[in-house]
């Protein structure tokens, strides 16, 4: 058997308006597993008419390791704390509270998912130029290779 690099996660806390928590909670948070293959990540579907919130859901549901959601079990009345995705499968998503919060909740999920090929939510917004490539330590530089060659034509040709 060859190498497979462990599974990494990365804790991230939803900071859409839309999904801000109310007074007396905190916001909502997930760990996802962050090394996902190309091919893992481009099975999750872009939310679009032709494609479910189910779909997106079940596509992200083993993916998702932690969690602070909270809703309505079928055994309870009251809310509570919500198994994981991983641990309960996506039906897990039609236990928050509102329809509007899971449809929320799925499409911001979807775009943390759709962002790691480009370095995750928590890649810097701004372009970084990168430095200037160093010259081998053995080479000699343009600049003075140029300067040689210049100086060589600008000498006098002597015939004896």
């Amino acid at each position: 058997m060859g190498f497979k690099a462990r599974a990494r996660y990365r804790e991230i806390t939803c900071d859409w308006p839309l999904l801000a928590p109310d007074d007396e909670s905190e916001p909502f948070k997930v760990t996802i597993q962050t090394n996902l293959t190309f091919d893992e990540i481009a099975a999750i579907p872009t939310i679009a008419p032709d494609v479910t919130f189910k779909e997106a859901q079940q596509s992200i549901a083993p993916y998702i390791v932690k969690w602070n959601a909270e809703g309505y079990l079928p055994e309870s009345s009251d809310t509570v704390p919500l198994p994981t995705p991983a641990e309960a499968g996506s039906d897990v998503f039609d236990c928050i509270a509102s329809g509007e919060d899971m449809q929320l909740i799925t499409l911001w999920l979807v775009s943390q998912f759709r962002a790691l090929p480009h370095g995750g939510p928590e890649r810097k917004k701004t372009l970084t130029r990168s430095s200037a490539t160093p010259e081998p330590l053995n080479a000699k530089s343009k600049s003075s290779q140029q300067a040689r060659a210049n100086s060589r034509r600008s000498q006098p040709i002597t015939m004896s």
